[in-house]
């Protein structure tokens, strides 16, 4: 599935090149954003990006796309993506993470909002899952202002899930 660019107001999400997911793995992404006009912001990436990033590194090839880069003002801050699209049930699960200067101030909201919105587009989607550990208060405040309800506990994790209204197609 080739991704679109997707924006809101602040952030804007950009499909994962190929080349910056295996240059996240092997521990410098700069040259592969610089040849895409991006800078990594302060503390990009973090400490779950290489796993965001992997099977797209390692499996993927130039030209493949998975998961989007979250950026602000020309700076990669963080990532988000759904995982695998819908399967055989309409269930897709997504995930998301910024760099820790990026986080309370919205940012993480919008770019999960933007990337709901497209989802909630796509054929065969029926609800969409995130697992969320317990501590992360943030994480499932967030996933609460979105609509998402706890739906499930899946040890470590709590999962929450939004049920999405097809559209008329």
């Amino acid at each position: 599935m080739s991704l679109p660019r997707l924006s809101g107001e602040h952030v804007t999400l950009m499909p994962v090149p190929h080349a910056v997911a295996v240059a996240v793995l092997a521990g410098d992404p700069s040259a592969a954003l610089a040849a895409i006009g991006l800078t990594p912001g302060r503390g990009w990436p973090h400490d779950d990006t290489a796993d965001a990033v992997r099977a797209l590194a390692e499996h993927g090839s130039p030209g493949d796309e998975s998961e989007w880069l979250v950026i602000v003002d020309g700076a990669v801050v963080g990532e988000c993506g759904w995982r695998g699209g819908p399967d055989a049930q309409g269930d897709a699960e997504l995930g998301y993470g910024l760099a820790r200067p990026y986080r309370g101030r919205g940012l993480g909201g919008e770019a999960v909002g933007v990337l709901v919105a497209w989802a909630q587009q796509q054929p065969g989607l029926c609800r969409l899952i995130a697992r969320v550990l317990p501590g992360n208060e943030a994480s499932w405040r967030l996933l609460l202002r979105l609509g998402f309800t706890q739906d499930a506990l899946e040890p470590p994790y709590h999962r929450y899930a939004l049920t999405v209204s097809p559209p008329d197609r």
